[in-house]
């Protein structure tokens, strides 16, 4: 995916050869160009085109790539950006065959490292390869949490329950065949009132006019990125761009009910002919991991969130292991995206890395 291309184009500035694993197809570009290219980004143009240039190995030409054409302090179709992350992939891929060794279609099954000077992480794979290497880099993407078991558990009509996806993506929200009438008389519940949750409401809307939408949050009312001078308040969980003005309008308007819901809450769908779930994401395609002869639970795993190390010469980045920034009024919150900070995120990375394996020579003398 992006995460996955925008790491190899770094590391390849500063190492030797590279392996670049795959579960799908490479030119796919992960589950953002599988599923979300109709998306509009949380992210401005302009912050984009200084990401992708600030990595020379992608080739970003502002002469020939579409998204260099949208207005720079606006948010785009994330469309246009996987389209140019497609054509430097296959760039990067043929131009830097001597370092890079690709395999796609094949899953990485497990990795290994026992705890010794000498020794590296040894990367199984699905097709029965073994790749050994100092560093591991995973960017595994994440999946939309589904509906709660305490949810599942209810009564509910099979089709009660809408998947993320169906909603959050505008192709498939104008695919749809649901029950007009109960869209408009009883409603449909959003759960999650973040970027995905104010996309879904405004899929809907833009499909059925008179759709009854309730919105549900911890949070009593939306929150909005804030631009400030050098950073942005709630960069990272924050509506931005074309979402963020629809959403103020839309409330203004009285379009739909955002509704807190407060700690210990029951939340009563019961009103409603249907509901979705848009409450973030979780990690997925995990390898198994034994450091040092002891299991890594990836899904429960503590990393450093300033720098992405789960153990000696292993890191998580992107979605999966979103970076943890603290801004300059002081609140602490995640970050994702192909943005400037997330290049800045992967040179603190490769730079701890380097510092972790001085320190790891002194401590383990041959």
């Amino acid at each position: 995916g992006p995460t996955g291309l925008l790491s190899v184009a770094k590391v390849l500035e500063s190492s030797g050869a590279v392996g670049w694993i795959e579960k799908g197809d490479f030119i796919t570009m992960g589950r953002l160009g599988e599923r979300y290219s109709s998306v509009p980004a949380n992210t401005r143009n302009d912050r984009l085109v200084g990401a992708f240039r600030a990595l020379p190995l992608l080739e970003f030409d502002l002469h020939n790539c579409a998204l260099a054409k949208e207005p720079l302090m606006a948010t785009s179709q994330l469309g246009l950006s996987v389209d140019f992350l497609r054509r430097s992939s296959s760039v990067l891929r043929r131009k830097h065959v001597d370092k890079l060794y690709c395999r796609e279609r094949t899953k990485l099954i497990s990795l290994s490292r026992r705890m010794s000077q000498n020794d590296s992480w040894k990367a199984i794979l699905e097709n029965g390869e073994e790749i050994i290497s100092e560093r591991v880099i995973l960017a595994t993407g994440a999946q939309p949490r589904g509906v709660p078991r305490a949810c599942r558990e209810e009564e509910r009509g099979a089709d009660f329950f809408l998947e993320h996806d169906e909603l959050v993506v505008p192709d498939r929200c104008d695919s749809l065949d649901l029950d007009e009438n109960g869209i408009i008389n009883q409603g449909i519940a959003i759960v999650g009132g973040s970027h995905s949750g104010m996309l879904a409401a405004r899929n809907v809307l833009n499909r059925w006019k008179n759709a009854k939408i309730t919105v549900f949050d911890k949070r009593p009312e939306p929150r909005f990125a804030e631009e400030r001078h050098g950073w942005i308040k709630y960069d990272g969980t924050g509506l931005k761009g074309d979402v963020a003005y629809w959403t103020r309008t839309a409330l203004a308007e009285n379009r739909f009910q955002f509704v807190q819901i407060r700690d210990n809450q029951q939340l009563d769908l019961q009103p409603f002919r249907y509901a979705t779930f848009t409450c973030g994401f979780e990690r997925c395609d995990l390898p198994s991991v034994y450091f040092a002869g002891e299991p890594i639970d990836l899904q429960k795993v503590d990393y450093d969130p300033h720098t992405g190390q789960i153990a000696t010469g292993l890191y998580g980045v992107g979605i999966a292991f979103p970076e943890v920034w603290v801004d300059p009024g002081g609140y602490r919150e995640p970050r994702v995206g192909f943005a400037n900070s997330f290049v800045t995120h992967l040179e603190r990375l490769l730079a701890a890395d380097d510092e972790d394996r001085r320190e790891f020579t002194l401590a383990c003398p041959s």
